[in-house]
């Protein structure tokens, strides 16, 4: 957390890195940056499919109808 202007300022981006484990997939996801984890060789968030495998699900896996924040909240809330 950082301060700028008296106001406290939370970066919830995250570069990933092919070398190093991920950061824990919270359920939330903050306005305006989309999933809040950055391809680690790409300059882009990561999509619903990429977090998924994170957290070991196969990639054919079926997460139903729902929203995108619906379904990050359904991989966030979920045990890898």
């Amino acid at each position: 957390m950082a301060s700028r202007g008296g106001k406290a300022a939370h970066y919830s981006c995250v570069r990933l890195a092919w070398d190093r484990p991920a950061n824990t997939i919270v359920k939330d996801v903050r306005p305006g940056t989309g999933s809040g984890y950055l391809h680690p060789a790409e300059d882009r968030f990561c999509g619903i499919r990429e977090l998924a495998r994170l957290q070991s699900f196969p990639h054919e896996f079926d997460w139903g109808d729902g929203t995108y924040k619906q379904i990050h909240a359904r991989i966030g809330n979920s045990v890898p």
